[in-house]
């Protein structure tokens, strides 16, 4: 039986035989005959235990000889470099944008879909569910369900006014059941009196971490409230990335402190607005759960006659409650999908590009190469100092990443600017994501310098060293590494070219597209009277006559209110109607608005067919309703929409009127069906997250909030005036979103023409010096400069085609693939792909740029002297 000594020589030489011819001699050189006998002699008198000292001294003095070569290499790659600047920048800048795409696109991935909650017991227990629940519901599933071993809700988002009276800040929270924090392993409990737990940057940041409060009192809503606790500092609830906390209530506080508690939630069944959060009972996974819970939630709909018991949808859907984003698993390829393969594209494009790079330099190294290897070099230590040199530039390309990634992330912040204000999504940008744009760009540089290092370390001795030798290009073949690169290329180039102009295209048509309302001299002002501590009758009266109040004013044309944020991303709520009218009940999906009357007159909204809203039109017995264009020509096309009636919550409201489409500023924003509703008094009680809304239409120069400030001062002084902005300014930021994207992707399709153009010069300037002596011949045989023209062209051409035709395969299916991951470019895909110039003109120009690339190197060629091609015999 062998004994250690034979069996480590053994393993090692059969190490050394597994790799490649090229790296055999690294491997085997420290394993001399004398180091045999250091280990044979080691073996026999300690055993197992005697060799680590050994191989610990073989592997340090392999290592130190590494290191001094790999020294020697860097100095050596830096002054080649140095000398060829062009090649080095154009290198460089590909893999700078390559890689920076894929520590960009990383960095928000771990900003979000792979970060778990902070300051949280065990997350990865925790589930939540994608569908809100009605408070008696959720008692129902904690108290007989079977399935939670704990399970609690909150309402969120809450605005609060924090502060005294005339004094308020204004703060998001949640309303949270009383077992909130023992779930999420934060001990702290509400008792009977008023009291409320702050978030941490709450107390760091209003109340200068103030080290007394706890226990002390404060104002919300007007209405004094005992501090319970200050939470751990990352800790910003159960959902911190849409809706952060800085202030959670139970929701047994009481209606004044709380005026989402008012319209009386928590019993009754039909206001699905709590979100639950739990901990399954030990042994029982997530699908048998949903399973169980799915069926006792059916049952609870047919005990109470639920409206909605005979719909096919699940009842429940259980996510992941610990992350940031509650994904399943199952669903990541969808959310993260599109964008890997668009960062892969870009990264393939940029390592392909550097890899033509290469290999064309390597022709007009192969002297050097021819002399280092007749001066001894071994075909490793060639291998070794090319790929050091591509390494060094993909190190190079990996610092100039990160700066890139810096500035994608520092743009993306105007997206973030957009996002309503209790949201709080922040990019993680540290040691991990430096490692891991180090890690790509040294992996990159390694596979984009081996092809071309195994080739450039082939060639012959003999006649390289002859005056002005080349090495010949053997004959053509499809399947060689230099076609492949090539083919690639064009492939992926076309691909990102394409779909970046169908992105690119299809928003700047959606944007030149007519808002619908009529921006300029708009104004949008926010107020909250009841969370200023007014009650609920004052709060009636104020804002039921302060429209007509500041009609009176000089200074204002037009004024009207909304309860939902109008045109913007985040306004309407969707909900389910039904259309009652004569000839059968329709299932509508849509969006609504509450707006008050004078809506339309004050923001430019077009009545296309009926009438507006009146004063008095709440009176009427029968609630009235205005749908938009899309709604009335997707349901009732060719039909008049007046005249009709719809549910809308349970509640039948008759259709008066058309009004035209409204638009976001928003590009990937798409036109839905929707509805108006009037406001009515009672409305007014249970104001949204963003307060009552005033609509005012002024001269130009007029600052509304100001206007608004001192109209308010001399009726109430309590009031705060919040969230002042213009139309314009919104319809201006949403601008800058379409305008960042499209100089985004623009510049991801321009990258990748250039880089295709520089990678076929590339390429077949390497095949025509290879090819020198082989046209010299040609052209002492007789051949004209024309077909020494086509023959270069050939090859160039064919493989041009070849990749035109994949790449466009290839956009087809990315662009349907990013139709289904993001609706909101539905519609502008929708007007791009079919665009012809698109179509056909982008291919075209690919093709003659790239041919134009294959056209100077083979005019070269077709000038090459044959003397002194055939001097290299």
């Amino acid at each position: 039986m062998p004994n250690s000594a034979s069996l480590s020589i053994r393993l090692y030489r059969w190490l050394a035989r597994a790799f490649p011819e090229e790296f055999r001699h690294a491997f085997a050189e420290p394993l001399n005959q004398a180091s045999e006998e250091i280990i044979r002699d080691a073996a026999s008198r300690r055993g197992w235990l005697g060799l680590l000292p050994v191989f610990a001294d073989l592997l340090f003095r392999l290592s130190a000889e590494h290191l001094r070569d790999l020294s020697a290499d860097l100095r050596y790659a830096l002054r080649q470099l140095r000398n060829s600047p062009g090649f080095a920048l154009t290198a460089i800048l590909s893999l700078t944008i390559g890689i920076g795409m894929t520590t960009s696109m990383y960095s928000q991935f771990r900003s979000t879909i792979f970060r778990s909650l902070p300051a949280v017991a065990q997350p990865a227990t925790l589930l939540t569910t994608r569908q809100s629940f009605s408070y008696p519901n959720y008692k129902a599933l904690r108290d007989s369900s079977g399935q939670w071993q704990s399970l609690a809700a909150y309402l969120a988002p809450v605005p609060f006014a924090l502060g005294e009276p005339g004094r308020a800040t204004r703060v998001w929270g949640h309303l949270v059941s009383d077992n909130y924090f023992q779930l999420l392993g934060l001990h702290y409990r509400f008792s009977d009196a008023p009291a409320a737990v702050i978030s941490h940057r709450l107390w760091k940041n209003h109340f200068a971490s103030e080290r007394n409060l706890p226990g002390k009192t404060i104002y919300l809503n007007g209405q004094p409230i005992t501090v319970l606790a200050v939470a751990p500092e990352e800790f910003l609830g159960a959902s911190p990335m849409m809706m952060a906390a800085d202030v959670w209530i139970p929701v047994t506080a009481q209606k004044s402190i709380a005026p989402e508690l008012a319209s009386s939630p928590l019993e009754d069944r039909k206001v699905a607005a709590f979100h639950i959060l739990g901990r399954l009972n030990p042994g029982l996974d997530s699908e048998q759960a949903e399973t169980a819970m799915d069926g006792f939630l059916r049952r609870q709909e047919q005990q109470y006659n639920d409206p909605g018991k005979e719909r096919k949808e699940r009842r429940i859907t259980l996510l992941p409650g610990g992350r940031l984003v509650p994904i399943r698993d199952q669903d990541l390829p969808a959310v993260s999908g599109f964008a890997l393969v668009l960062a892969g594209l870009m990264l393939w494009i940029a390592g392909a590009n550097v890899g033509n790079l290469l290999l064309a330099r390597s022709a007009f190294r192969s002297q050097e190469i021819a002399t280092r290897l007749a001066m001894g070099a071994g075909r490793s230590r060639i291998i070794r100092q090319l790929i050091t040199e591509s390494s060094l530039i993909a190190i190079l390309g990996g610092i100039g990443a990160v700066a890139f990634a810096w500035w994608s992330m520092i743009s993306s912040d105007a997206v973030l600017a957009l996002l309503p204000e209790y949201t709080n999504l922040t990019w993680i940008f540290d040691w991990e994501t430096y490692a891991v744009s180090a890690a790509v760009g040294l992996l990159l540089g390694i596979l984009c310098g081996l092809a071309p290092a195994l080739q450039a370390s082939r060639v012959g001795l003999a006649p390289m060293l002859k005056e002005g030798a080349a090495a010949r290009l053997r004959r053509f073949r499809w399947w060689s590494a230099r076609n492949m690169l090539v083919f690639q290329q064009v492939a992926g180039s076309l691909a990102l070219l394409l779909v970046t102009g169908f992105i690119v295209l299809g928003f700047a048509r959606s944007s030149s597209t007519k808002l619908g309302f009529e921006p300029a001299g708009l104004h949008l002002v926010s107020i909250d009277p009841l969370r200023d501590g007014l009650s609920a009758e004052q709060t009636r009266q104020l804002i039921s006559s302060l429209p007509d109040q500041l009609r009176l004013l000089p200074e204002v044309h037009a004024a009207s209110l909304s309860l939902s944020p109008p045109f913007g991303a985040f306004g309407a709520e969707s909900v389910t109607a039904t259309d009652v009218s004569p000839g059968g009940k329709i299932q509508l999906s849509l969006r609504t608005e509450q707006v008050g009357a004078g809506f339309f007159e004050t923001a430019g909204i077009p009545i296309l067919a009926g009438r507006a809203f009146h004063p008095d039109d709440h009176r009427r017995p029968v609630p009235v309703t205005i749908v938009n264009q899309k709604m009335a020509a997707e349901n009732w096309p060719g039909q008049h929409a007046t005249g009709r009636t719809i549910e809308l919550e349970g509640v039948t409201h008759e259709v008066i009127g058309v009004a035209s489409n409204v638009r976001s500023g928003f590009a990937m924003d798409l036109v839905h069906p929707g509805a108006y509703r009037l406001t009515r008094p009672a409305d007014f009680l249970t104001p949204g997250p963003q307060g009552v809304i005033l609509l005012l239409r002024t001269p130009p120069g007029v600052d509304a909030a100001a206007l608004l400030r001192r109209h308010l001062a001399r009726t109430d002084p309590r009031i705060t005036v919040f969230n002042s902005r213009s139309a314009a300014e919104v319809v201006q930021k949403m601008n800058h979103i379409s305008e960042l994207t499209m100089m985004v992707y623009g510049g991801m399709g321009l990258f990748s023409l250039i880089l295709a153009v520089i990678g076929l010069a590339g390429v077949t300037a390497y095949a025509v010096a290879q090819r020198s002596h082989e046209i010299g011949i040609r052209v002492a045989l007789g051949a004209t400069r024309l077909r020494i023209l086509r023959l270069v062209m050939r090859e160039g051409a064919a493989l041009v085609i070849t990749g035109l035709v994949t790449g466009m395969a290839m956009a087809i299916s990315l662009t349907k693939l990013l139709a289904s991951f993001v609706d909101g470019l539905t519609q502008a895909l929708a007007i791009s792909t079919s665009d012809p110039l698109l179509l056909a003109g982008a291919p075209l120009l690919l093709a003659l740029l790239t041919l134009a690339a294959c056209y100077i190197p083979a005019r070269r060629a077709a000038r090459i002297d044959p003397v002194a091609a055939l001097r290299r015999e």
